[in-house]
């Protein structure tokens, strides 16, 4: 039942995105973008949940796994393609993480600390792209911020931020205590990776939305990435599930014209709905093998229990023929 209300929820999403738009206004949109802008599309999404698998190869090592990397790279796509569009990631995708790597004799207790490695993942590199556009976009910032010096101190925060982090991972050897919990600091190895994954994770999904938007006129892919940062902000700050709305609303505001809604909506069922479809048929192809397997173990189990029943009453047999005085012919 996990998997067909994933199923439901797919169809209320995809509802929600188009229900604004008439089906001829999405045929136009999408007839009015070039089929290689498409098929770039499509490449540069495929390599974003390609690239966000290495975040669950080093969270997972981060708790002392080391799994095949064709079960990492199966949980890591379905859980990201449904909890990007479910919004909240950390329990959704979370929840389904665990439905795979339990199998794998991963504890719910190491999902929590390999989701929130993940998380950081995300939050670190985003932070690591945003530097570079604040910094050398001056005029993107005033106009998005209304000072080009604060787009200055927001790319310094980065950056202090991001080196605070790995100055941590490098010096401390120990968990760190915040409250009462304590957090192992993952190596320096671990630190760097993250951003690194995350950052250019972002800079391909930049990448996604520039081939589609720039058929509807000039703009440049700094100036893109930088409004793609500020989308995921908005995302996160308002918690709307998949950022329904809100990536396409700050992306048309920031870059105004008729002819960039086709390309923004084009570019939430390339990166979202589909792979949110292709997730749901995989989650549910999953959970159907792992039911017959279950069932064949159980199968397998109830054979030998019953095996070794019917061992045990042919020995119970035999010994009381074989005891003293049994099976003699009696005496007159």
């Amino acid at each position: 039942m996990f998997w067909l209300g994933g199923l439901c929820l797919a169809g209320v999403l995809i509802w929600l995105t188009l229900r604004q738009h008439s089906l001829a206004d999405i045929v136009s949109a999408i007839a009015a973008v070039p089929a290689g802008s498409i098929l770039f599309a499509l490449v540069f999404a495929a390599a974003s949940y390609a690239c966000l698998t290495l975040s669950d190869v080093i969270a997972l090592r981060y708790i002392g796994h080391r799994l095949p990397y064709r079960a990492v790279a199966l949980a890591s796509f379905v859980s990201l393609s449904i909890g990007h569009s479910v919004g909240l990631a950390g329990l959704s995708s979370g929840a389904i993480r665990y439905r795979f790597y339990r199998r794998r004799g991963v504890h719910l207790a190491e999902i929590a600390r390999l989701t929130v490695m993940c998380g950081m993942t995300v939050a670190f590199g985003l932070v690591a792209l945003a530097i570079l556009p604040l910094a050398s976009r001056p005029e993107l910032t005033a106009r998005l911020l209304g000072s080009a010096g604060l787009g200055y101190a927001l790319a310094a925060a980065g950056v202090v931020l991001v080196l605070g982090y790995w100055l941590l991972a490098w010096w401390r050897t120990g968990p760190v205590t915040l409250w009462r919990w304590q957090v192992e600091v993952p190596s320096l190895g671990m630190a760097v990776g993250q951003t690194v994954v995350g950052a250019v994770n972002f800079a391909i999904v930049s990448a996604c939305l520039y081939v589609l938007v720039r058929t509807a006129g000039s703009v440049s892919y700094l100036d893109l990435v930088a409004i793609f940062v500020i989308a995921n902000i908005a995302t996160i700050v308002s918690h709307v599930p998949g950022g329904v709305g809100v990536i396409e609303g700050v992306v048309i505001l920031l870059l105004p014209g008729e002819a960039v809604v086709g390309p923004v909506l084009l570019f939430r069922l390339v990166y979202f709905l589909l792979p949110l479809l292709m997730g749901c048929a995989l989650l549910a192809g999953a959970e159907w093998r792992a039911r017959r397997r279950g069932d064949a173990d159980r199968g397998e189990d109830a054979a030998a229990s019953r095996a070794q029943t019917g061992l045990r009453d042919r020995e119970s047999a035999s010994r009381r023929r074989n005891a003293p005085g049994q099976g003699l012919p009696e005496m007159p």
